[in-house]
C-alpha cells in the first residue's frame, strides 16, 4: 500500500495537524493543512483519534471509496460520515488515508481516496468516547493565504 507517512505533531504550528477545541457537551475538531486534500486527511485522523487510541493501528487493509456534496460543507459532512460508518458497520480503525482526486461532476463536487487501516481490537486500540454522528453545526472551511483550516462538531 501506497499511502503517505502519518503526520506528526498535533500543535497548531505545525504545517498540518488537528485539534481539541474548548466546548461544553461534544467534540469540536480544528484540522489544518495546506491544502483542502491535506486539510481533509487530518479531519479524518481527527475523526479517528477522538473516537480510539490509533498510535498503534497499521495499514493492513485498504479500501477505495467516494463521496460527494454540493459545495465544500456537504462534502466534509459526507467525508466524515462515510468514515464513521467504517467504524461503526466495518468494525474499521482507519489512520491512513489518501486523496486521489476532487472535482466537479454535474454539479457536485466528487472526491475519491483510498483509506487504509485495521480491523478495531479492543486491546489495541483502547475506546476514547463514542461518537452519535457528525454534525453541520458550527462546521467551517476557511481559506488563509498558507492554509486551508476545518472545523467540524461530533455529536458524542
Amino acid at each position: 500500500m501506497a499511502f503517505p507517512k502519518r503526520p506528526g505533531p498535533l500543535n497548531q504550528n505545525a504545517p498540518a495537524g488537528y485539534r481539541t477545541l474548548d466546548h461544553v457537551t461534544d467534540a469540536l475538531i480544528e484540522a489544518w493543512a495546506p491544502t483542502f486534500e491535506e486539510a481533509l486527511v487530518q479531519a479524518a485522523l481527527g475523526l479517528f483519534d477522538t473516537m480510539v487510541e490509533t498510535v498503534n493501528a497499521k495499514p493492513a487493509l485498504e479500501e477505495e471509496l467516494s463521496v460527494e456534496g454540493h459545495d465544500e460543507l456537504e462534502l466534509v459532512y459526507n467525508w466524515l460520515e462515510q468514515l464513521l460508518l467504517f467504524f461503526e458497520i466495518k468494525q474499521q480503525v482507519l489512520t491512513h488515508f489518501h486523496i486521489s482526486s476532487i472535482s466537479k461532476k454535474d454539479g457536485n463536487i466528487l472526491l475519491t481516496a483510498k483509506v487504509g487501516g485495521e480491523k478495531y481490537d479492543s486491546t489495541s486500540h483502547r475506546a476514547k468516547v463514542e461518537v452519535k454522528g457528525v454534525t453541520y453545526h458550527l462546521m467551517e472551511v476557511r481559506r488563509e493565504p498558507s492554509r486551508v483550516r476545518i472545523t467540524y462538531l461530533l455529536d458524542l
